[in-house]
């Protein structure tokens, strides 16, 4: 008899521990991943058109969730840019290949997450990104060294638990006019309209167009409340 009671006792316990401390499903802190798209430049050799002479890039990706709705991004990208002007019968024209590391700040207009649906959270949201970065070519004979700033907006969906897939574009705004000059033979393209510049007017600009797959890690510590 007292045994029974011993256990009806442990099961009431049992039971009153998983009310004040439910079982919750894992929420991970980081995501690593690879990225793949395209990139295409804006500057004196293409000043309007998007994705004109667009050219292959891609890279890698790490993310540090602060929240559900905030998070920070490390990339590191390679790709290359091209660009042709014409103002006579004989075309200028460029190609460069480019690498660029930065960090990125990310707000998602939802909280994103495939858990915790009491809270309002959301597999699939809308976010928008701002940052700073270094843009650089060693392999030109006219080398570039310069930082970006990037600015873009995108969509994130978890495809399942641990996996997601996020499309991205993003502006990258330099501070040179030298983006598009290579060597000699496109020197023309520095200020060809001979536009009075500063350090916010008159310089290039690159967009990139990228589609990553992440995997979430470390889980995120969760206490009895």
């Amino acid at each position: 008899m007292d045994a029974l009671k011993r256990g009806k006792g442990s099961l009431f316990i049992l039971w009153v521990l998983l009310c004040i401390c439910p079982v919750r499903a894992q929420e991970y802190k980081y995501e690593a991943g690879i990225a793949t798209g395209i990139a295409f430049y804006l500057g004196d050799a293409n000043p309007h058109r998007l994705f004109r002479h667009s050219r292959p890039a891609g890279g890698c990706q790490f993310r540090y969730n602060l929240n559900g709705r905030w998070a920070v991004k490390a990339n590191w990208l390679m790709g290359t840019l091209a660009g042709r002007y014409q103002p006579g019968e004989e075309p200028v024209q460029f190609e460069r290949t480019w690498m660029e590391t930065g960090i990125q700040a990310e707000f998602n207009f939802c909280p994103y997450s495939d858990r915790f649906i009491y809270k309002n959270t959301c597999r699939l949201t809308p976010f928008v990104l701002a940052g700073a970065g270094w843009t650089f070519d060693l392999w030109s004979r006219r080398k570039l060294a310069t930082p970006n700033l990037p600015l873009g907006a995108g969509i994130k969906y978890k495809i399942k638990n641990r996996i997601n897939l996020v499309a991205e574009l993003s502006f990258r705004k330099l501070f040179t006019d030298a983006l598009d000059v290579t060597g000699e033979e496109n020197s023309r393209l520095e200020n060809p309209y001979e536009i009075n510049s500063w350090i916010v007017k008159n310089k290039d600009w690159y967009v990139v167009c990228l589609i990553s797959v992440t995997y979430d890690l470390g889980i995120r510590k969760t206490y009895c409340r």
